[in-house]
This record gives structure tokens, C-alpha cells and sequence, in this order.
């Protein structure tokens, strides 16, 4: 009885194992390994004594197995022993030491193009600081020169005016001169009071009084 279930089991695992169990059950197929039941499965009880007898072979095709049989185990063994020299080779390739000195030696390499292509940098940069320099060098002077024509041109406007302050300083008002000054700006009233026309000439109350006169006379 505990044999039977645990065949049950195992077809019931086999089942779960080797087919689909869809939404719809009644299109469910059952699907058993392909010629031949698992091997977990016992042997069925018509076969459980049964003793298969020996087959006999003819020594002819015994003999043919027996060569195909060396041939195969020689490929077997070279095919070893040729993958077992790779994998050496590449233990040898893959090597600690190896790999550190590989990477030494290129680091080496690197650093060596890396010193001559800041050498040639250096040279470079050495000869444009030294065209910046002498660029900026001219456009100093060039500023100095500017600078220097540029105070020149303003001294000559500041003597210039000091000239001109020279000569109107005659005219200024003085301590000295003050009474004559009032006298003469009594003598001589200005009126600013006047009128101009389109060609610009100026009617004060004086040419008014002279245009009415002339007027009067005509008349």
C-alpha cells in the first residue's frame, strides 16, 4: 500500500511536471515522457523477474565496436590533454606576477609619452607666453604713447584757457575798479526786453520808438 502511493505520488509529480493544465480542463491532454516511462517510475510487476538474456554479437562487428570504441577514448584523451595545455597556457598568461609586470612595463610606456607630450607642450605654451608677452609689451607702449599725446593735447587746451582767462581777467570787477564799473552800467543801460523776427533782427523799445517816428514823418 505505501508502494502504491508512492507511485501515485510520483505520476501525480510526473503529471505536474510534463503538462499544462489550461483554465479550461476538458481540452487538458496528458503527456508521458516520449518512449519510455520516468526513470523514478518501479518496473511494472509482468517485468520484475524477468532476466533479459545476454545478447550475443558477432566477433566481426564486436571487433569493429571494439576499434570505434579505441579510436573514441584516443580523441577522448587527446582532446584532454590539449584543453588541459591551454588552460596552462592561460594559468601561465593570467599569471599575478606576469599581469603586474605587463602592467608596470605600460605603465611605464604611458608615462614616457605622457613626459615627451608635456615636454612639446611646454615648448609650446613657453613660446606663446613669449608672443603674449611682447604683444603686451607693444600694446603698453602704445597705451604710454597715447596717454603721453593725450596729456599733451590737454596742457595745450589748459594753457589755452588760462590764456583766454588772462584776457578776460581786464574786464573782471575789482575792488579798485568797482565805482567806475557801476558808473559805466548806469551810462549804459541794457534792456533785455525785445523781439525778433523771422530773419533774426532784434526790435528793442528804441527801434520801436525810431520805426514810429519814421512813420509819423512819411505820414
Amino acid at each position: 500500500m505505501l508502494r502504491t502511493s508512492g507511485t501515485i505520488n510520483k505520476m501525480m509529480n510526473n503529471l505536474i511536471m510534463t503538462e499544462w493544465v489550461g483554465i479550461n480542463a476538458v481540452n487538458t491532454q496528458i503527456v508521458r515522457w516520449w518512449k519510455r516511462k520516468p526513470m523514478w517510475l518501479p518496473p511494472a510487476k509482468s517485468k520484475l523477474f524477468r532476466i533479459r538474456q545476454r545478447v550475443s554479437v558477432p566477433p566481426d562487428e564486436a571487433a569493429e565496436n571494439r576499434r570505434l570504441n579505441n579510436n573514441y577514448n584516443t580523441y577522448r584523451n587527446s582532446l584532454r590533454a590539449y584543453f588541459m595545455k591551454i588552460a596552462e597556457e592561460n594559468r601561465e598568461q593570467f599569471d599575478e606576477e606576469l599581469l603586474r609586470k605587463a602592467e608596470e612595463n605600460d605603465f611605464n610606456e604611458c608615462q614616457k609619452i605622457n613626459n615627451i607630450w608635456n615636454e612639446e607642450r611646454a615648448k609650446v605654451r613657453a613660446e606663446r607666453i613669449r608672443k603674449e608677452d611682447a604683444e603686451r609689451r607693444i600694446q603698453i607702449l602704445q597705451k604710454i604713447e597715447e596717454k603721453k599725446a593725450r596729456d599733451v593735447k590737454i596742457m595745450e587746451q589748459v594753457e589755452e584757457r588760462v590764456k583766454q582767462l588772462k584776457v578776460e581777467a581786464k574786464t573782471f570787477i575789482t575792488r579798485e575798479n568797482i565805482d567806475q564799473a557801476i558808473e559805466e552800467a548806469m551810462a549804459n543801460k541794457i534792456d533785455y526786453n525785445h523781439a525778433i523776427d523771422l530773419y533774426g533782427n532784434k526790435y528793442d523799445e528804441k527801434t520801436i520808438l525810431d520805426h514810429q517816428l519814421k512813420q509819423q514823418m512819411k505820414q
